[in-house]
């Protein structure tokens, strides 16, 4: 159910208040579709979540958006998130690539060596946040 309007007016808002929700992703409940013509005939919900009320996130967008809608809650929104990465990718003194993964609602971080200068990096963020992928070196 996507006139083109009000989904793009769905992604205008919640951009709008990033300071409250995630970004906004798709979701297939059957699986995901395999090529263009299972994507067409596919269920698609919307899926976003929100550090605030869910119940009221979910009448806000639902005036917006008249799709599957699913509003789910999360720790961080994406302002939070994308700060986050934002100061690890920043560091200088050692190898730290750092991303979101919203579905996961974490920072997901790459490094080269979980040794003790990159430890005492990663200590200044909530562990809850951080997702650290496999190091190259222990």
């Amino acid at each position: 159910m996507d006139d083109g309007t009000s989904y793009e007016d769905l992604i205008a808002f919640i951009s709008a208040n990033r300071d409250r929700f995630t970004q906004l992703w798709e979701a297939h409940p059957d699986g995901p579709p395999v090529d263009e013509a299972t994507y067409l005939q596919s269920r698609k919900v919307m899926v976003v979540g929100t550090t605030g009320d869910v119940d009221a996130a979910r009448a806000e967008l639902s005036a917006i958006w008249p799709g599957n809608l699913c509003v789910h809650p999360v720790r961080y929104a994406a302002a939070d998130l994308e700060r986050i990465a934002h100061q690890l990718n920043a560091v200088t003194t050692t190898s730290i690539e750092a991303f979101v993964d919203v579905r996961a609602n974490r920072v997901k971080v790459s490094i080269v060596a979980l040794d003790q200068p990159t430890l005492s990096i990663l200590d200044g963020f909530d562990r809850e946040v951080i997702a650290i992928l496999r190091p190259l070196l222990r």
